[in-house]
């Protein structure tokens, strides 16, 4: 599953950086997307905000 985490990684050779609106997003180099496409989501639910990540392709077990 993705993990979404809010520092920056620590070996930077193994991801691909992007930057938008002053948010810098890392994806890992080996991710497999559906499309070529990734979606950032946040969602607030009361008064916590959180971060999930759609368009990353999961294999099945």
């Amino acid at each position: 599953m993705p993990e979404v985490g809010y520092q920056v990684p620590e070996v930077l050779e193994h991801y691909n950086s992007y930057q938008s609106d002053g948010i810098t997003v890392y994806v890992m180099k080996n991710v497999n997307t559906i499309n070529s496409k990734l979606e950032f989501v946040a969602s607030t639910f009361l008064f916590v905000t959180s971060l999930s990540v759609k368009g990353v392709k999961v294999n099945a077990l």
